[in-house]
């Protein structure tokens, strides 16, 4: 959720028929020719996200999770940002969105991982937030800690799913009537949603909502896909504004230079 603050809102929006378009009968089939690559956002010279494959095994771990199932769900957010733009990741993301109907959530309540959690082994993990009394939360052992001290202890968003320290998928909630939003007061056609529709995000089949020009528009300002918070100058990603919320990404583009920074000495070494 890269390109907004993280603040919850609930937005109302009529009831509606849900309905999905099948996967086998897809509206979007991924074009190469009509992909607009990074260097067209966010200029040349910083490549493209190194916690790509990552985040695509988050994602298909994700849709196996989902599979044989009736589960409502679409990218949102940043996420969104990044289908809307390039369909795939925002190059300095290292999470996915995805918005969950919330009557479904007991369905994936079921699919929690057993803690102990080891977060090294490489393997995604199903982590559901359980806020107990005075904020208290399970860490990865399985035990009660007063903060944020590792991947799991969390208390929000409602469910997270993750591989290692720093990439996971956070799974947000919404249900009919209506859907969470950084903006207070922001209301949505119902045809900005649904149908839920299958579309292809770095290369891997999932779900969009209907309309996602027209809802990032609304989250994030009427130039928003075009002018990214970040763009990429002399080889690193600058904040584009001097705004707090821009900014605020600054912490991650350092990470990931030294991401891209450790993994070319490993190369270098073998």
């Amino acid at each position: 959720m890269d390109e907004s603050t993280r603040h919850r809102r609930k937005i109302k929006i009529k009831k509606m028929e849900i309905e999905f378009v099948p996967e086998n009968n897809l509206e979007f089939v991924l074009n190469p020719n009509n992909k607009l690559t990074e260097d067209a956002f966010y200029g040349p010279g910083c490549g493209g996200n190194p916690f790509r494959r990552r985040l695509q095994k988050l994602l298909r771990n994700w849709m196996k999770l989902m599979a044989n199932s009736n589960l409502e769900y679409f990218l949102c957010y940043g996420s969104l940002m990044g289908y809307q733009r390039t369909k795939d990741f925002i190059p300095y993301d290292h999470d996915i969105d995805i918005c969950l109907n919330e009557k479904d959530f007991p369905s994936l309540i079921k699919k929690e991982s057993q803690r102990p959690i080891n977060v090294r082994d490489k393997l995604p993990h199903t982590i559901i937030a359980r806020s107990f009394v005075n904020g208290k939360r399970l860490n990865c052992e399985g035990v009660l800690v007063d903060t944020k001290m590792d991947p799991c202890s969390i208390v929000s968003p409602a469910a997270r799913i993750i591989l290692g320290q720093y990439n996971f998928i956070d799974v947000y909630l919404y249900k009919t009537g209506h859907v969470y939003n950084p903006y207070p007061e922001l209301q949505f056609d119902e045809r900005e949603i649904y149908p839920i529709r299958s579309c292809s995000f770095a290369d891997i089949i999932t779900r969009c909502p209907s309309n996602s020009d027209s809802l990032l528009r609304k989250f994030y300002g009427l130039e928003s896909i075009e002018k990214p918070h970040h763009i990429c100058i002399n080889g690193q990603f600058v904040a584009t504004g001097t705004n707090v919320t821009e900014r605020k990404l600054d912490w991650l583009v350092k990470k990931i230079k030294r991401f891209k920074n450790k993994r070319k000495r490993e190369k270098n070494l073998s």
